[in-house]
Parts: C-alpha cells; sequence; structure tokens
C-alpha cells in the first residue's frame, strides 16, 4: 500500500514538473494579441455601420420613387382630364380640374408648407391643387413622413401647343397638344429622384393665354 502512495506521489510530482516547465504567454505576445482583437473588431463595427447606411439610403431611394411614381399618376390623371388651361408663355398656369373644381373657379398645381398652421406654398414640399383660397393635397402628408423626410418638388408643368386654322385658313388659334410635366423628390441624405413625363389631354383644350 505504501508502495503505490509512493508511485502515485511520484507521478503527481512528475505532472507538476513538466507543467512548470511549459513557457505562458510574454506580456508583449498578450498586447499583440489584444490588439489584433480590436482592430477585427473595429473593422467588423466599420463595415457593419457602411451597411446599414447603404441600406437607410437604398430604402430613403426606394420611398422617394414611390412617392415620385404615385404622384406623377395623380398629376397624369387631373391633366388629362383637364377641359380648360390658362398659360403665361409656355407654363401653365391655371387649369380646370376635374377632382378638385369648386364652381368655375380654376385650380393651380402648387407645392406647400404647413408653418405655424397655416398653408403656405413653397418651392419644396408637398404636392397640392389649389382651387380658390383652398389647398387640396394629391397624397397625405404620411406618404412624406418617416425618417427620410421626403420633399417635392414640381420643377416645371410646361404647355405645349399646335395652331389650327379657322375661317377657310384666315385665322389660326393656339390650341393644347400636351403637358411636360418635370417632377423631383428629394430625400434626405439620399440625393433625389426625377421624373419628367408627357401628359396628352383627352380633350381638346384652346389656349388661353393669362393677364
Amino acid at each position: 500500500m505504501n508502495m503505490m502512495r509512493a508511485e502515485n506521489r511520484a507521478r503527481a510530482s512528475a505532472v507538476m514538473r513538466r507543467l512548470r516547465k511549459k513557457a505562458g504567454f510574454s506580456l508583449s505576445e498578450t498586447m499583440l494579441a489584444l490588439l489584433i482583437v480590436a482592430l477585427l473588431s473595429m473593422s467588423i463595427a466599420t463595415g457593419v455601420a457602411f451597411g446599414a447606411r447603404q441600406y437607410r439610403r437604398a430604402m430613403a431611394r426606394s420611398e422617394a420613387r414611390i412617392l415620385c411614381s404615385s404622384l406623377a399618376g395623380i398629376i397624369q390623371e387631373e391633366l388629362r382630364n383637364t377641359t380648360g388651361v390658362q398659360t403665361d408663355g409656355d407654363d401653365l398656369e391655371f387649369f380646370q380640374s376635374t377632382h378638385y373644381q369648386s364652381g368655375t373657379e380654376l385650380s393651380s398645381l402648387v407645392v406647400i408648407v404647413e408653418e405655424d398652421g397655416e398653408e403656405k406654398e413653397q418651392d419644396e414640399g408637398y404636392v397640392a391643387v389649389k382651387t380658390g383660397d383652398e389647398y387640396f393635397l394629391l397624397l397625405g402628408e404620411a406618404a412624406y413622413s418617416g425618417a427620410n423626410d421626403l420633399k417635392a418638388k414640381l420643377d416645371s408643368v410646361k404647355c405645349n401647343t399646335y395652331e389650327k386654322e379657322i375661317d377657310d385658313g384666315s385665322k389660326t388659334e393656339v390650341y393644347l397638344s400636351s403637358f411636360s410635366v418635370s417632377l423631383v423628390i428629394k430625400a434626405r441624405g439620399a440625393g433625389e429622384v426625377r421624373s419628367d413625363f408627357d401628359v396628352i389631354p383627352l380633350n381638346e383644350i384652346k389656349i388661353s393665354a393669362g393677364t
């Protein structure tokens, strides 16, 4: 029995001597390992942040394209079905709205914002039809809301015309052939989305120049 105990103590002693002989990591090796881990962590964090920014930018442009397409469709419907226009040079000044008409008053396409509870016309904001003193948003404010802060801008609404002979060719009158619209949607941090399109009216419309 004593011999077995002695042998066990000898084996244990030998194991402890071998463990003591094994060298651990030096301070410089430990610092180098920590530096490598830190650099890897920074690279991963930078990659994740870049990916998140790209995702937000892509989402913003996607929402801007959807808003632009929706507004363009409503504007096309309004102009396509109009029965009368008034121009200022080549620019559309007023038109006969089919959805937002109030009596015989003509309407205009404008961009508005709300400040201090009042609606004011601005270069960028919400696209609306103005009839008399009333503004009618083509799409609700919710369509522009969110983290991307979408804003619309009507760069131009032009009237393209042609001349028509009357009274056996002794006189000519100017008629509308089409509208040319340039619509821009701006998304914060994601640039802008532009839509340029033409609208051919369903009705024959004689041009009335503004005063």
